[in-house]
């Protein structure tokens, strides 16, 4: 259950970079960051197993297999190979797309000079 959810949330955590970097960009965005919240809510409930596409989407496939994992008592072997190799590819992607946005955001920031009020 912790290998799961941990690999669900590195996701969210890929978003949280993006969306702080996007902070430091443009500063007053506070109401974004509460619609994103909502947004969070709908993932962590989406059906990831009757839509395909919605398995590429942050917390959907990790909130399925968690749901599996606890209610069904499926161990972390006993998952299908290709469900967790999906699991760790969107944590990574997610990450590393966020961290990317997170670099682009605050090396504009610095170039603009928005970097004061920090």
């Amino acid at each position: 259950v912790v290998v799961v959810a941990t690999l669900g949330v590195v996701s969210v955590l890929g978003c949280g970079l993006a969306a702080g970097g996007v902070t430091v960009l443009y500063k007053r965005i506070g109401n974004w960051l509460n619609l994103l919240q909502f947004g969070l809510i709908v993932l962590v409930s989406a059906p990831a197993f009757d839509l395909a596409w919605t398995r590429a989407l942050p917390l959907v496939h990790g909130s399925a297999l968690l749901q599996r994992a606890m209610v069904d008592g499926v161990r972390l072997l006993e998952f299908p190979a290709a469900d967790l190799a999906i699991l760790v590819g969107v944590a990574v992607a997610y990450l590393g797309l966020g961290y990317l946005v997170f670099r682009y955001t605050t090396r504009r920031a610095r170039r603009l000079g928005v970097l004061g009020d920090y």
